[in-house]
């Protein structure tokens, strides 16, 4: 669904600056991830997460951390 997401946002004219994988490797199709990123320029970070997210009434930041071996966020 991300990926996914991450090309319709930028159709509606979003700026996607990345999809973030918890996963060491791709969990969705390789078709959507040549269709969805590649096509459209969007990096794919693997093995991050996202730990914040700030803004009141609208997205303003995003925070994100590399995860560990056990999937925890490593803070710096």
């Amino acid at each position: 669904i991300g990926l996914i997401m991450a090309r319709r946002l930028t159709l509606e004219g979003v700026e996607v600056v990345g999809v973030f994988e918890i996963q060491p490797h791709v969990t969705g199709l390789n078709r959507n991830v040549v269709q969805c990123l590649h096509d459209f320029a969007i990096p794919l970070h693997l093995s991050t997460t996202v730990v914040r997210i700030s803004g009141r009434d609208r997205v303003e930041g995003v925070t994100v951390a590399p995860v560990d071996t056990e999937l925890r966020p490593l803070f710096a």
